[in-house]
């Protein structure tokens, strides 16, 4: 914003020192967050596709290099997406963090699912609900294990 910053010298001598201009590689960390709706397999293509895209690319350090289904959020299947692009330029990085999403966002699509967005699920009297007949086979082997049956 053009402004000028004064920091006292005190301050200056307690605080950590940053230097960019010697970094050779810019990060990107970020968590892609897909529909509950994609299945297992789905996700499977996800993250292999995701990981021969970013392995693919020269502009991208393969170590380290990071494409992991993290976890269940609360509107989504989060994976995450770790890698460093070879760039000290910021310009430049962002062009290719850019390209990258796009790219990641095209892997989704082809994939046939979406990026999550927050919502509420609504359960009507028609929904076909949970499979009885699996519910019944897992309370009967949860009921062998706690009485300690093989």
């Amino acid at each position: 914003d053009r402004t000028l910053t004064s920091i006292p010298n005190a301050t200056l001598a307690r605080s950590s020192i940053v230097n960019f201009a010697q970094r050779d590689r810019m990060l990107i960390q970020t968590i892609l967050g897909l529909r509950y709706e994609t299945s297992p397999d789905q996700l499977r293509f996800v993250l292999t596709k995701l990981r021969e895209m970013l392995e693919a690319d020269a502009r991208v350090a393969r170590d380290p290099l990071r494409v992991r289904f993290v976890g269940f959020g609360e509107s989504s299947l989060d994976v995450e997406v770790f890698a460093y692009v070879l760039t000290a330029d910021w310009p430049t990085f962002l062009e290719i963090r850019e390209q990258l999403y796009l790219n990641m966002i095209d892997i989704i699509d082809q994939a046939g699912t979406s990026i999550a967005f927050p919502s509420v699920v609504e359960y009507h009297a028609d929904d076909a609900g949970l499979n009885r007949d699996k519910s019944t086979a897992a309370a009967a082997e949860g009921a062998r294990q706690r009485a300690g049956a093989p």
